[in-house]
């Protein structure tokens, strides 16, 4: 019997389970009302939401649970804290700057398909580019409020809109989508990136 031959029964054994299980990998996560589960695939922002958890868990003083991979996972204090040390270390948004509703990345103009942007609050490298935390609105939103009225037609997405944005440095474009609204919270990146790449 060659070695072939034995690997092959060793993978057929009852009770014996040889399974490939990928890698987590990072993900962005915000907490609110929903979990919100960020990620970026084609220059395109994804997201995903969650219950914060299953009705049923007995974990839920445990930390924040989230649904990755098929299942739930738990974010500890000590999750959040080395999520919080990363997003410090890693932060771009002094490479961003906001000059009459325009995002300019390095000093260079980001188009950003019709949107006006007022506040950055994070900004972080993401899959060779920049993944931000802001305010967005759509262009020309002023110019359809013409009275007390027109407030009542407003789109909750357009009231004090929390967004992500996503920028791609080597084409100076982007894209922006609404999450929720009102005050910003923080994200939290899990797991820990093991090594980041420059977004230049």
């Amino acid at each position: 019997m060659n070695n072939h031959t034995i690997l092959i029964n060793l993978l057929f054994v009852p009770n014996i389970l040889f399974a490939y299980v990928p890698q987590l990998q990072p993900k962005l996560i915000i907490e609110g009302s929903m979990i919100y589960i960020i990620d970026i695939y084609n220059d395109n922002i994804k997201i995903e939401t969650s219950n914060s958890w299953p009705q049923d868990s007995r974990e839920k003083d445990n930390g924040l649970a989230v649904y990755l991979n098929n299942k739930w996972l738990t974010i500890s204090e000590a999750d959040r804290a080395l999520s919080m040390k990363w997003l410090k270390a890693n932060s771009q948004k002094y490479r961003l700057s906001i000059q009459k509703g325009n995002l300019y990345l390095d000093g260079n103009l980001i188009d950003l398909n019709g949107v006006t942007t007022t506040q950055i609050w994070q900004a972080i490298p993401w899959k060779n580019g920049l993944l931000c935390h802001g305010r967005t609105y759509r262009k020309g939103l002023g110019q359809s409020i013409h009275n007390l009225g027109d407030l009542l037609t407003i789109p909750a997405e357009d009231i004090e809109p929390c967004c992500i944005l996503w920028v791609n440095p080597k084409t100076k474009r982007g894209v922006s989508r609404y999450l929720y609204g009102k005050n910003p919270k923080n994200l939290i990146v899990f797991p820990i990136p093991s090594q980041t790449k420059s977004s230049r």
